[in-house]
Parts: C-alpha cells; sequence; structure tokens
C-alpha cells in the first residue's frame, strides 16, 4: 500500500457553474518525486483481471451537522443522491448503501479545513465509507467550497472521508465527483504530474494519468462551455487547441453537462477499492427499525378543507423505549421553500414490536395556492434512533388544491377579529409583492413582503391588535408596478 502525506483535495465536485461557491481549495503539489511515481506505478496496473461482473457493496455512514439556522437536508435526497452515484459507478462495480440512518450533530454548521479534521475524528465509523452534510466549507482565503474528499493514497484510513456543503449535495454531480477522487481519480486538468497534450503523446505520465480522458485545459471559466458544447480556443504547449470531454464527472464543466466516467476511470475505482480501500465493508449490522404507513382517501381539497387521514405506525426490535417526533408536512412540490406543518407530536415507542393507529382531522391552514402539494407524515423526523434505514419512515401521498371556488380579488372573513386572508389571482404578474395596510387616517398598520410563484396568492393578515375600525389593504408587485386594493372591517 502506498505510504506518504495525507492529502486533501477540496473541491466542488462536479459544481454548477454559476454558484457561489468555489471549486478546489488545494492539491498534489507539495509531493516529492518517489511518491509521484508510486502513483503513476498504481495507475499502470493491469486493469483485465478486475472485470469481473460482480456487484461490491459499499457501507457510507451519512452524518448531517445541524446547526441552530442551518440549511436542512433530508433523507430522501440524500438516498437520491446515492442512487444517482451507483448509476455512475455502475461500470466499477461498486454499488453504495447508506449503513442505518444519518446520524445528527448539533454543531455550527461551518467547517475550516482544521475543524473538518477534527469532526471526522470525532464521529469516524469504522470500515465503511463517512459521508459529512455542513452548512459550508471553507479554505483559508477565496468561496466557500461544495465539497472535500481525501484521497485514498494513506495507511491512515481513519482520515478518509467526504464532505459536501448542504448547497451543493443534491445538484446530481458534486457527490460523484468527491466519491471519485476518494477512489483515486484526479481532475481531468490534473498538472501535478505536467501538463497534457491535445496529441496524447505523455498522456500516460501527465494529466490525470488516464489516456481515455482527453487533456483538458480547466473547464473552470464559464465561457468555455456553452450548453455542454466547449467553445473555449485555449491552445496546448505545442499549439494544439483543446478538445476537451465536457461530459466527465471529474471535469469542471457545469453540473448539468457531467454523466459518465471514462472506462479508465471506472477501472482506476475498482484497482483502487482492491489495493487501498479495501477496509471498506459490504454489509453493517444495525437491526433496529421502524415504519410508518399512510391511508389519505382525500386527494382533492380546497383551502380550509380538512383532510381525514388514518396512519400505522410499527416497530421492530427496538432496544429500548423511545421518544421520537411524528410530524406530518404539506409540501409545495413546485417550490421546496412553501411548506405548513399541519400536525406534530412526540411519541412514545416501546420495546418490542408495537403498532400505533392514528387517525386525523388535519385541517389546511388558509395560505397554500391551488397546485399539487405531498402530504408527507414523518416518523423520527428528528433522527433520533439509529435506525436499519430511514426510507421507510415517510408516508407520502399527493395532494391538489384547488381554490376555483373564490373569485379573483377577494379577503376573507369580512369583517374579521383576528384575521383575515387576501387572495388574488392573475396569470400575468408574478414575483415579489409588497401589502400594506392603513387606517381610514391613512396611517400605516402593517407591511409585509412575499413572493408569487403560480398564479394565485393567498396571504394571512394577523389584524389581531387593530383597533375596531375600516382598513385598506393594498398588494403591489415590485417588478410590474400593478396595484390592487382591498377594503374590510376589524370588529372587537
Amino acid at each position: 500500500m502506498l505510504r506518504f502525506l495525507i492529502v486533501l483535495f477540496l473541491c466542488s465536485g462536479s459544481i454548477l457553474a454559476f454558484s457561489q461557491n468555489d471549486f478546489c481549495g488545494t492539491s498534489l503539489y507539495h509531493l516529492d518525486t518517489e511518491l509521484r511515481q508510486s502513483i503513476q506505478d498504481q495507475y499502470n496496473t493491469s486493469t483485465l483481471a478486475i472485470r469481473s461482473g460482480v456487484i461490491d457493496s459499499i457501507a457510507v455512514t451519512v452524518h448531517i451537522i445541524q446547526s441552530e439556522n442551518g440549511l436542512p437536508i433530508r433523507y430522501p435526497a440524500i438516498q437520491r443522491g446515492i442512487e444517482k452515484a451507483n448509476k455512475a459507478f455502475l461500470g466499477s462495480g461498486l454499488a453504495f448503501f447508506i449503513c442505518g440512518s444519518p446520524r445528527v450533530i448539533p454543531d455550527l454548521g461551518e467547517y475550516t479545513y482544521n475543524r473538518a479534521e477534527a469532526l471526522n475524528k470525532a464521529n469516524y465509523v469504522p470500515n465503511t465509507l463517512n459521508l459529512y452534510y455542513v452548512d459550508s466549507i471553507l479554505p483559508p482565503n477565496g468561496n466557500p467550497l461544495c465539497g472535500l474528499a481525501k484521497y485514498p493514497f494513506t495507511t491512515a484510513v481513519e482520515d478518509r472521508y467526504v464532505m459536501l456543503a448542504k448547497e451543493c449535495a443534491t445538484n446530481g454531480s458534486t457527490l460523484i465527483h468527491e466519491l471519485g477522487h476518494y477512489f483515486g481519480l484526479f481532475h481531468t486538468h490534473e498538472t501535478f504530474f505536467g501538463q497534457e497534450l491535445v496529441n496524447q503523446s505523455n498522456c500516460e505520465q501527465a494529466g490525470d494519468l488516464l489516456c481515455d480522458t482527453p487533456a483538458d485545459p480547466n473547464l473552470l471559466n464559464p465561457n468555455y462551455v456553452d450548453l455542454c458544447n466547449y467553445i473555449g480556443q485555449v491552445i496546448d504547449f505545442n499549439g494544439q487547441l483543446y478538445r476537451p470531454e465536457v461530459k466527465n464527472y471529474m471535469s469542471y464543466s457545469p453540473a448539468f453537462c457531467q454523466s459518465e466516467f471514462s472506462r479508465g476511470q471506472l477501472d482506476i475505482i475498482r484497482i483502487i477499492r482492491q489495493n487501498e480501500n479495501g477496509f471498506l465493508a459490504g454489509s453493517c449490522e444495525i437491526k433496529e427499525d421502524i415504519r410508518i404507513e399512510g391511508e389519505v382517501p382525500q386527494v382533492k381539497i380546497s383551502t380550509f378543507d380538512q383532510i381525514q387521514a388514518r396512519y400505522k405506525i410499527n416497530t421492530t426490535n427496538l432496544l429500548a423505549p423511545s421518544e421520537v417526533i411524528f410530524r406530518i408536512i404539506l409540501k409545495d412540490q413546485g417550490n421546496d421553500k412553501q411548506q405548513f406543518t399541519l400536525f406534530e407530536q412526540i411519541l412514545p415507542l416501546q420495546r418490542g414490536t408495537q403498532e400505533l393507529v392514528f387517525n386525523l382531522n388535519l385541517s389546511i391552514p388558509g395560505l397554500p395556492v391551488s397546485g399539487i402539494y405531498n402530504l408527507e407524515a414523518e416518523i423520527d423526523a428528528d433522527y433520533a434512533l439509529l435506525e436499519k434505514t430511514e426510507a421507510n419512515n415517510i408516508s407520502r401521498t399527493k395532494i391538489t388544491i384547488n381554490n376555483t371556488q373564490l373569485s379573483n380579488l377577494v379577503i376573507f372573513p369580512n369583517p374579521t377579529r383576528d384575521e383575515t386572508f387576501l387572495f388574488f389571482r392573475n396569470d400575468q404578474n408574478r414575483g415579489e409583492y409588497q401589502i400594506t395596510v392603513f387606517d381610514y387616517k391613512g396611517s400605516l398598520m402593517l407591511q409585509l413582503d412575499g413572493q408569487k410563484y403560480r398564479s394565485e396568492v393567498l396571504h394571512r393578515l394577523d389584524v389581531s391588535r387593530f383597533p375596531a375600525g375600516i382598513y385598506t389593504a393594498h398588494i403591489e408587485f415590485k417588478k410590474t408596478g400593478l396595484r390592487r386594493s382591498y377594503r374590510f372591517i376589524k370588529n372587537n
């Protein structure tokens, strides 16, 4: 096994081309000539014997760093990322699976290089690929990074991990890119071994050491790629124009362009799995599990309607009595930021097999506009239990909300005592708006901002502290200047 200094490779992964996050922070340049040759020797290993067609499972331990005001990331998004990675790595024979539910770690969520090392030392789970989701990764200078991965060329296996910034973690390629580094792949534009020439005369000794990935001038500059076509005019030392592959996961092309590893890259992944990452287990022993099942007969409703729902919660092999959060939310399919909590309860679970049944009347708040929503019931919403899987902890039902019973311009209830709802329907005006409420003297009583994503606005106004009287509410769209007015009565 190769022996040399631990090397951090700090990257955005395949990155969103126009993200505020930077790409890589450090490289391999402090390694000496002998160590360079060791890497090249490993890359030149025969690959003919490794294409067995047998699937090799890799256990992944997921750690979610949750700060007080940090970005959320939920199990389904993590699971989708693993599934995309499995498709990308299929040709290598590797398949990743999540070993138990995510470990949630309360912390600041912002990580420098040194703090990342300390985090892994404190939480590393042996024989698994440790994957951390954090709010941000900070280099010594420059913009935050999207990802950080440890190369495999070291004997200290407990120092190997992958870290992703949550903002970039679900873009479809950052995770794949970082896993590529974890299994020994270099950027297609790597220059540590020398600048690869377009004619490939030095492709085994320079660049990413692979001849089936064309020489790459570094596609970091978005002007080099247009609609997934390379349009740059960069030349190599021989004066030849580069013609890089923009689909490669280890390039810096836009995330939506990336879709493949080369055959040589897939072979290297397998070699590194055997020679350097053989410690990774193909199974895990976590047995504890709970499951939720839902029945929701009503799938078409109007605002302020109630949803009758029935949920069954099953527990299996609980090691001790536990308390978990049972939560039901209504989530807008067209806008992830729009979600409404309909029910939440701390639920005690007993040791052994148990089935709990809930028959609930869920009141829809007066905020969702017409559209398609997901009604999601989740057990163990705060990851209090370390389970075999979180995949069966969510029951999801598609709900259609239809507000056609409301006229295009209305405020209701009117008169009101505590709250009223401003409703506006218009297909042309979308984007940011502002609501202002004035009393009969013209004094400003309330000012609110909102965002119109669809054809409707349904905005709640809290008027409980207003004196009795007549008021006028205005909605004005910042982009078009359209203004509409409503008059309502406040009673005691």
